[in-house]
């Protein structure tokens, strides 16, 4: 038994013990600051984590007479896009249908107004006019000019 103790003794005096409790602590503080930067994607926070990133869209309804009318916009992934929440922006993709795709209007966003309350929307058709949609909420309130 005393020939174990005066092991141990000479184990601590030497200071091999605190140097494997050193490293130790070292490889724990490494891990936990590794797997505290794999948490985070993004220093931003408007990243929603690794992977290619998917596009919102926000959608308006109304109807006109017996008309159910639906404006759904497209977020463009491109780098600008920031934030938690959407809304239509220059760039952005449109489908605007009628009627449960009875008849269907796609294109592109090319203005929103400063309040995000009215949008231009140049369809895909070549030649075709742009037209102004209103929306309030979530609600298409008004479309003024030709739709193709």
């Amino acid at each position: 038994m005393e020939s174990e103790f005066r092991f141990f003794n000479f184990y601590f005096e030497r200071g091999e013990c605190m140097k494997k409790f050193r490293f130790i602590g070292i490889i724990a503080l490494a891990a936990m600051m590794l797997f505290a930067f794999l948490a985070c994607s993004s220093p931003t926070g408007g990243d929603t984590g690794p992977g290619p990133k998917t596009a919102r869209t926000v959608t308006y309804s109304g109807v006109s007479g017996t008309t159910q009318v639906k404006l759904e916009i497209t977020e463009n992934l491109n780098p600008t896009s920031k934030g938690t929440t959407y809304e239509a922006q220059p760039e952005d993709s449109y489908t605007l249908t009628f009627d449960e795709n009875e008849k269907v209007s796609t294109g592109t966003v090319t203005d929103v107004s400063s309040d995000g309350v009215v949008l231009t929307l140049q369809p895909s058709v070549s030649g075709a006019a742009a037209f102004e949609a209103t929306v309030t909420g979530s609600n298409l309130s008004k479309i003024d000019g030709t739709i193709t």
